[in-house]
């Protein structure tokens, strides 16, 4: 699925990785992060997540919204968008990038990116930033499956990737 969005700097942030898959294939990822998130999954500016009734902003602090995925290609040497990845898992965190088979791991879902939060400018401005930034993406359709929720408890620090090499 191909998101036809811009991400303005003033709303969104962005984080670059780049791995190696077991075939030999560089990738490049771009993640867009939402600087502020409304429950409802709106970007908003900070301004809109104050109100008169209540004492702490209605947002959940920044949120992945979106990844694009693109793939070097040797022969034309430039980066090709990838809009599926098949059966490949791309795991990306501040460590490591790794591409693995949903195929050998079948507990893992293809065609999916899993990320772990690694917003270091912004992780330890509140009681509720940092290690909530966690989940799976869907290159099929767009959508996210978290893996903690906003309100539950933080990790500290973020977890990162187990080697699978």
């Amino acid at each position: 699925m191909k998101q036809s969005q811009n991400f303005p700097g003033g709303l969104y942030s962005s984080n670059w990785y780049s791995g190696l898959s077991p075939s030999g294939e560089i990738f490049f990822v771009v993640r867009y992060i939402g600087e502020f998130v409304r429950y409802d999954g709106k970007v908003v500016t900070e301004a809109d997540t104050l109100t008169d009734y209540a004492l702490e902003p209605l947002v959940c602090p920044y949120k992945t919204i979106w990844f694009d995925v693109y793939k070097l290609d040797f022969d034309q040497k430039s980066w090709i968008e990838v809009e599926c990845l098949n059966d490949t898992a791309l795991f990306l965190g501040v460590n490591q990038t790794l591409a693995v088979s949903s195929v050998e791991y079948r507990e893992l879902k293809g065609n999916s990116i899993y990320f772990t939060d690694d917003y270091w400018d912004r992780m330890d401005e509140d009681y509720c930033y940092g290690g909530h930034d966690m989940g799976i993406f869907s290159l099929e359709d767009g959508t996210i499956e978290p893996l903690l929720d906003c309100n539950q408890q933080r990790f500290e620090p973020s977890p990162f990737w187990i080697n699978l090499s």
